[in-house]
């Protein structure tokens, strides 16, 4: 048990993400830099096509600009809530570990955390208990195997406090690792207390509430059911998903000077 809590370490994800915002900072930096030498030399510059070479050349710039297509990671203290492994039929993939979190995270090219609301990956989470054998098609491309192990975390702080999958169900209290029978409040939990903070139920949705958040649904969605079920977790878990796969739908339109 110890042997797979120090595996389940935090660490690996607060190191690297600490390591993505220096890296996109030296970024940042770099390019405002570069672009505040061009103007320097535009305002030095006397001949009118020299200044248009530089205005170009500061255009081109603009369009490359890292704070576009590097975001910050707010997430450092919790950088993921859970972890699936598979073993995909395809060779290439094989045995494969995944960690899904509120936002994603990598590491040069290679994806550390996934992003919770890019569907095509997280369905092996959320659609797949483990033992199964799943198929899917991510990517253009139809993947199957077989979901392994699927673990919820609980994170706070950047330090590891839960633990709960199909075969453990501990957490650490007073320093000490013990099983319990609780690990993460319930969906039940939060929607009776009235939270409905985006916080560790992300790794709680169940197969069904996520065919409802991520389904390609056009117009509108009448939910109805008992106090306590999920429908405002699936509302919110919903809106979140739409901001970030379709964020032109949330943009103002304006016609004609009105709104």
């Amino acid at each position: 048990m110890q042997d797979f809590i120090k595996k389940s370490s935090v660490g690996r994800g607060v190191s690297i993400g600490r390591k993505y915002m220096r890296e996109r900072t030296e970024k940042l930096k770099t390019h405002d830099g570069k672009i505040q030498e061009y103007r320097t030399q535009r305002l030095e510059e006397i001949h009118f096509r020299e200044k248009d070479k530089i205005n170009l050349e500061i255009s081109r710039l603009s369009q490359y600009d890292p704070a576009k297509y590097l975001p910050p990671f707010e997430h450092g203290k919790i950088p993921y809530l859970a972890e699936l492994t598979i073993n995909d039929d395809d060779p290439e993939i094989g045995s494969k570990h995944l960690l899904f979190g509120k936002q994603g995270l990598t590491d040069g090219s290679n994806v550390v955390v996934d992003d919770w609301r890019k569907a095509d990956i997280s369905c092996l989470y959320y659609e797949w208990d483990e033992g199964e054998d799943y198929e899917e098609d991510i990517a253009g491309r139809e993947r199957t195997g077989v979901s392994e192990c699927k673990i919820s975390y609980g994170i706070r702080y950047r330090e590891l406090l839960s633990i709960k999958s199909a075969k453990l169900d501990l957490q650490k209290g007073s320093g000490n690792w013990q099983e319990s029978k609780q690990v993460n409040a319930s969906m039940d939990t939060k929607e009776k207390s009235g939270d409905y903070r985006m916080t560790d139920i992300v790794s709680l949705i169940s197969r069904e509430q996520f065919a409802l958040i991520s389904g390609k649904i056009k117009g509108c969605l009448y939910l109805s059911d008992g106090a306590g079920c999920g429908k405002t977790t699936v509302a919110l878990h919903r809106l979140s998903y739409l901001l970030f796969n379709e964020p032109e739908l949330f943009r103002l339109q304006r016609s004609g000077g009105h709104v």
